[in-house]
């Protein structure tokens, strides 16, 4: 088994995207992740669109690099089993609404007394205290509440949220990082402990200064489409076959696109001297740029631009990123063989270690593949699993 984690166990209780994505990110990096269903219904993901064959490729999206197995979590039987397999783990990670494993009595203070070790990482929407500790949340929810939907979208239209979810994504690495974090820790006291992340504090973190600004200038940070709030210019511009971002708000890039555009009265004067001055200027300034973007066809404009070290993207639909040969050349994607739906495209392994790289292992698991397996490494005889299965404890 490759991968810089190699060697270590991770049992994973959770649903959606930000638990199976935190559980994946381990995988990925060479985990040994066992994943735990319900009987019969799974994971809520595994209907999501779009499903082929029967299996959903939001499914296949998240739950790379594990082993699948269900489990009864409210019968005796299955929790005995959950258990044995969290004595054996060295993470954990679940999203469940909180207090519910504690409920069944196999919350941290639990699991902690048959493993000491255990590193427990529970995801939740707003966490295991305060005011909305018991509001239901979903990514958009928490979008909505964190601030991040009021800024996005144009100034006189309605709030957005963003069209991935990136709420759900960052509390999944969080969430990784988290347990990473806690296991160097082990390294040091020998012991394990309970790490909590929630989805409204990690979209807190990603506010960049915007919330800052209101506790020390009381700014509020309006909703400005695809400018940038406090920096100035910036913006979509259309070529003559497409569109591109260009970011010339620092001086150095704005100065070199002034005159690379040869409009150096735009950067001789006062009010041009500084990004937040230009910031009074910016629709103006996105004018005059504007004019100047539509005399070429993207290809050249790119090159032009990046010979000048000016930061620019062509904006790519999502078939042009799925061709795109920088990130073929990559391997920014990754193909997996999987049972049902045969071969299948996802996005691909991020970190790039350089002496224990990852891979993809295992494709995601169906719904109970692995109970057998797994179970028959606990001890249970062939006879004992067709049982648990036969009374639904799995």
């Amino acid at each position: 088994m490759s991968g810089v984690l190699a060697g270590v166990k991770v049992l994973e209780l959770s649903h959606f995207i930000a638990g199976p994505f935190c559980g994946q990110i381990l995988g990925d990096m060479g985990a040994e992740v066992t994943k735990v269903e319900r009987p019969k219904i799974g994971d809520a993901g595994r209907s999501f669109y779009a499903v082929i064959n029967g299996e959903s490729t939001y499914y296949a999206s998240f739950n790379r690099n594990k082993k699948g197995i269900t489990i009864n979590m409210k019968d005796r039987r299955g929790q005995k089993i959950f258990r044995q397999l969290a004595a054996e783990a060295d993470i954990l990670v679940e999203n469940y609404k909180p207090g519910f494993l504690d409920q069944i009595e196999l919350g941290y203070k639990d699991l902690s007394r048959v493993n000491p070790k255990l590193v427990m990482v529970s995801i939740s929407g707003f966490g295991s205290d305060g005011p909305y500790k018991n509001k239901p949340a979903l990514d958009m929810v928490v979008q909505a509440m964190s601030g991040l939907m009021s800024i996005n979208g144009e100034p006189d239209g309605m709030p957005l949220r963003t069209a991935n979810v990136v709420s759900d994504f960052t509390t999944g690495l969080y969430g990784a990082i988290s347990a990473l974090g806690a296991l160097q820790g082990r390294r040091r006291t020998g012991e394990g402990q309970h790490v909590e992340v929630a989805m409204l504090d990690a979209t807190i973190s990603i506010m960049e200064n915007f919330l800052t600004n209101w506790f020390m200038l009381q700014r509020d940070t309006p909703r400005t489409g695809n400018q940038r709030p406090t920096t100035a210019p910036g913006n979509v511009y259309k070529a003559q076959d497409g569109m591109i971002y260009i970011a010339a708000q620092p001086n150095a890039h704005y100065t070199r696109l002034c005159k690379l555009m040869g409009r150096t009265d735009l950067m001789d004067k006062e009010i041009y001297s500084s990004s937040e001055k230009r910031l009074q200027y910016k629709n103006y300034l996105d004018e005059e740029i504007g004019k100047w973007a539509a005399q070429f066809d993207i290809e050249s404009l790119e090159s032009l631009l990046d010979k000048h070290g000016i930061p620019n993207g062509p904006v790519k639909n999502i078939a042009q990123v799925c061709g795109d040969e920088h990130l073929k050349y990559r391997g920014s994607f990754a193909e997996i063989d999987h049972p049902v739906i045969g071969k299948i495209t996802v996005p691909g392994i991020v970190p790039r270690f350089s002496k224990t790289p990852g891979s993809v292992r295992y494709a995601p698991p169906l719904l109970g593949q692995h109970n057998e397996e797994v179970l028959a490494g606990l001890g249970y005889s062939k006879e004992e699993i067709k049982n648990l299965i036969q009374t639904e404890a799995i």
